[in-house]
């Protein structure tokens, strides 16, 4: 008796697991028809993405470049009829953009509840391909994190031109993150508090950790920053290279035991 109810138990525990995995399966079709905002991070080319369905059925397709500041904005539109889809993904073909030279298609399959998980593939004029990146996108149900940062900062880009050929300055680019990449903000300052602003996609949440300069130590082109935040040890270890990029990892443990190790990829903010 006692091993029948062990496997009933187990039958239930696999059918329950089913109906969830059912009950957040997405169709893709209907995923890409609904009016909304999708956003994300392209790490390879650097561009903060944004996918926009208005209610009005116009669409767009946006590339905002991360080293400008996010200032620099590529928008690509588009409408269904260049939208196919099937229960299991979509391909977007987007119009030629005389800028990149290039037509643009996208394969869109349902990640997470009500997500995407994006190929990006830009063709030449024959429709052979150039290049081609992946990304994710996350549904955002306010404004953009992009359009969050710039109301933040963009009132004080002309104060960081001075910090041109430093290491210190506003520093803009990537943290992964769960092999997800999130927007990155680094405000670097030797003589006065820093911070360090971790965005999260589909959301309007930032982590903010502010760290003082007798906490930091800037030795040939490395850097490195402890903070102690309670009980909690974060120490950010980065490299310089040529005052243009800085990469490493932040590492947070308790007890020496490692909580979190996100890899860390930043470039310095230009200003043309």
């Amino acid at each position: 008796m006692k091993l029948i109810g062990k496997l009933i138990g187990k039958f239930m525990l696999f059918a329950c697991c089913l109906v969830t995995a059912h009950a957040y399966a997405k169709d893709a079709s209907e995923l890409i028809s609904q009016s909304g905002l999708w956003e994300g991070v392209d790490n390879k080319n650097k561009y903060f993405k944004l996918l926009k369905r208005n209610e009005d059925g116009k669409q767009f397709l946006y590339s905002i470049r991360m080293i400008s500041g996010l200032r620099e904005i590529q928008k690509i539109p588009f409408n269904d009829k260049d939208v196919q889809c099937s229960s299991s993904e979509c391909t977007i073909d987007l119009p030629y953009d005389k800028r990149d030279r290039a037509f643009r298609r996208l394969i869109l399959t349902p990640h997470g509840v009500s997500g995407f998980h994006v190929i990006e593939i830009a063709l030449d004029k024959n429709k052979k391909v150039i290049t081609s990146t992946t990304y994710q996108l996350q549904p955002q149900k306010r404004q953009s994190s992009a359009l969050q940062f710039l109301e933040e900062f963009h009132s004080r880009f002309e104060e960081f031109k001075k910090y041109d050929n430093s290491d210190e300055g506003l520093w803009i680019g990537t943290a992964l993150v769960n092999n997800k990449y999130r927007l990155l903000i680094l405000e670097l300052y030797r003589d006065k508090n820093s911070r360090l602003l971790e965005y999260f996609n589909g959301s309007n949440d930032v982590l903010v950790i502010e760290f003082k300069p007798e906490n930091s130590e800037f030795f040939n082109n490395n850097i490195e920053v402890i903070i102690q935040d309670g009980g909690e040890l974060k120490t950010l270890n980065l490299y310089n290279v040529n005052n243009f990029k800085l990469e490493g990892y932040m590492l947070s443990t308790i007890d020496a035991e490692l909580l979190r190790n996100v890899k860390i990829e930043l470039f310095k903010l230009r200003l043309e």
